[in-house]
């Protein structure tokens, strides 16, 4: 193979792993040119999720796992499936419910939307900005120009960013406010 090709070839990797967003893993093309950063919640951040989520009253997460059940339901919609742009699942009954319900119960319910985006679930991201982006918006706006930096491991490896490390950075953040 001939080097053209062969960096060709990694530049494609490097734009696939960027638009798939590598979620939750660290990712290398096949030189170990780049790295697609990793962000998770630390050991003692986990504890403290789980033991702010034990303290929330049992009824309320009912009611949000209630409220959030009756807006999943509502992505399997063709009219919003149809649409590129993800905030199109922010257009429903049941959305604006569930936001109403998360913006009353304020930082209590922040465990719950962080919880729900650790196990994978990447449109909760949406409401966590819905709810928080007015009053911390600055701390995601800190995070994302740093993102945008240029960052090399000790070896040469270029750290690209992801939108995935950016919510979880900010959301390590959010929850040393609580």
């Amino acid at each position: 193979m001939t080097s053209k090709f062969l960096l060709i070839t990694a530049f494609l990797v490097m734009g696939i792993l960027l638009i798939s967003g590598c979620v939750n893993e660290e990712k290398k093309d096949e030189h170990g040119l780049t790295i697609i950063e990793n962000v998770e919640l630390s050991e003692d951040e986990k504890a403290k999720v789980s033991s702010l989520i034990e303290n929330i009253p049992e009824e309320v997460k009912q009611e949000f796992n209630i409220k959030y059940e009756a807006w999943k339901e509502t992505l399997d919609d063709p009219n919003l499936r149809i649409h590129s742009n993800p905030g199109m699942f922010t257009q429903s009954r049941q959305y604006e419910e569930f936001l109403s319900f998360c913006k009353e119960q304020d930082k209590t319910i922040w465990p719950l939307l962080f919880q729900k985006y650790e196990q994978g679930d990447e449109l909760v991201e949406m409401t966590l900005i819905n709810l928080t982006y007015n009053e911390y918006g600055s701390l995601l706006d800190e995070i994302r120009q740093e993102s945008a930096k240029e960052r090399y491991t000790a070896e040469g490896t270029y750290i690209a960013p992801s939108g995935d490390a950016i919510t979880m950075k900010y959301i390590n953040k959010l929850l040393a406010l609580i």
